[in-house]
């Protein structure tokens, strides 16, 4: 229609605008990956951490290429920006209202804040940690003897995992994830060990003390590394009552569960806030922030986090899907106190914080069972004990190519992964366990 009076008119040919397209492009991917996840959630009734961190097998390369190409924090932001400007001028051309407004709420999400990163300055120019990264290291020795304490060890993809009595798990994971030095920055109210109590997946317990605390950011950053997670189910044994019948038990899903998370090399954050204290509502229906005293969590007190998880440590990026809020709540009353790691769907698209109106989506206790003396919690230490009774659990426990590790120290991640997963390849089902 812009035709003139000689024939249609040539345009001149414009410049191709890269960032844009750049931001363009991850703006889908990261749709499309949220709504593939949210899909198979609400499929499977998979709601945990775990699987909205897990990959299919053979995706381990793919996985390990997305921290290299992650653009820089500034990037992240501009892309942001970006597309917060895009979305709200085709919100101001819509016709109708209530399309504007879904336009609207579709900018406000693209703009998410991605917890965690907050800390990016503060890494020597890198936008991820991983347990390597950490300030301090356990010795070789330390970890030598924690891996003699395993039994029926076996690897995949260049990880070595092994089994142990879920009695005894406790203390190994207290004992193996100690680090002078570091531990001792941790708050005291997460050193120890916790246990998972109702989570339906099959992660059984989980140490924070072998992380990096940041105090200005009130954030801290728990990178999964070996004797720090502990899961259930692997070997064909299960604790008993466990969560939703058991069904998260079977053996391949233990299997495919645990290696995910470590293979990834997952690195979760908390970011700490003054608690909202929001209202405890009825049924499934949940606010963030309800189950803290409204007011409490001033620093240096914690009882109110924001989490995310950062595949490969990278911080710049959440994993799971943009449709859930997670949160870690302090509930001080009853015997013992325990955090609430709250897992919640948003039900408006305006709010992704759950500020207002949520439903429950798979969220569980998270009580200490050994202080951070190694000390037993009650009631919780005796209720787990009765819980593990008969079953046994898997930990991560190293590598088991020392140039898989060499590699992953110095962040060469495509590398150390391509290798890995080369090498189980090569070695065949026969020497990867029982399962493959």
């Amino acid at each position: 229609r812009l035709d003139g009076p000689s024939g249609p008119k040539t345009l001149p040919t414009a410049k191709p605008n890269l960032r844009a397209q750049r931001c363009e492009s991850r703006g889908a991917m990261v749709a499309m990956s949220a709504s593939t996840v949210w899909l198979a959630t609400a499929l499977l009734g998979v709601t945990s951490l775990a699987v909205a961190d897990a990959a299919p097998p053979g995706a381990g390369e793919e996985c390990a290429a997305a921290p290299a190409d992650a653009p820089s924090p500034g990037e992240d932001e501009e892309c942001a920006a970006m597309q917060l400007r895009a979305t709200r001028a085709s919100a101001s051309q819509a016709e109708d209202a209530k399309d504007a407004e879904k336009v609207e709420a579709q900018a406000t999400r693209t703009a998410k804040h991605v917890w965690g990163s907050s800390v990016i300055p503060r890494l020597d120019g890198r936008d991820s940690l991983n347990w390597w990264n950490l300030p301090v290291q356990r010795p070789q020795e330390q970890l030598e003897q924690c891996r003699s304490k395993l039994y029926d060890k076996f690897g995949y993809a260049g990880l070595e995992y092994g089994y142990i009595s879920g009695k005894d798990a406790p203390h190994l994971a207290y004992n193996c994830t100690l680090v002078p030095g570091l531990t001792d920055k941790v708050p005291e109210k997460l050193r120890g060990v916790f246990w998972m109590k109702g989570n339906f997946m099959n992660e059984e317990l989980a140490v924070l003390q072998n992380a990096q605390w940041f105090p200005e950011e009130r954030t801290i950053v728990i990178p999964l590394s070996p004797f720090n997670w502990a899961w259930g189910g692997v070997d064909g044994t299960k604790p008993r009552d466990a969560a939703w019948f058991g069904v998260m038990y079977g053996k391949e899903q233990a299997m495919y569960f645990m290696r995910s998370m470590a293979g990834q090399h997952t690195s979760f954050t908390i970011t700490f806030e003054e608690c909202p204290g929001r209202r405890k509502l009825p049924g499934f229906f949940r606010q963030a922030g309800a189950w803290c005293a409204k007011g409490s969590g001033k620093a240096p007190e914690l009882t109110f986090g924001n989490i995310a998880a950062h595949v490969y440590g990278n911080l710049t990026t959440e994993t799971q899907p943009m449709k859930f809020k997670y949160t870690f709540d302090y509930d001080a009353e009853g015997p013992g106190g325990h955090w609430v790691r709250g897992i919640y769907q948003p039900i408006l698209p305006s709010d992704l914080e759950c500020k207002r109106l949520c439903l429950e989506a798979g969220g569980y206790n998270f009580v200490r069972i050994l202080d951070g003396e190694g000390k037993p919690v009650e009631p919780w230490y005796s209720q787990y004990m009765a819980y593990i009774e008969g079953a046994n659990l898997a930990m991560w426990s190293g590598y088991t190519d020392p140039k898989v590790l060499e590699l992953y120290k110095q962040d060469k991640l495509s590398e150390a992964a391509s290798r890995a997963w080369h090498d189980h390849v090569e070695k065949g089902a026969a020497q990867t366990g029982s399962l493959g």
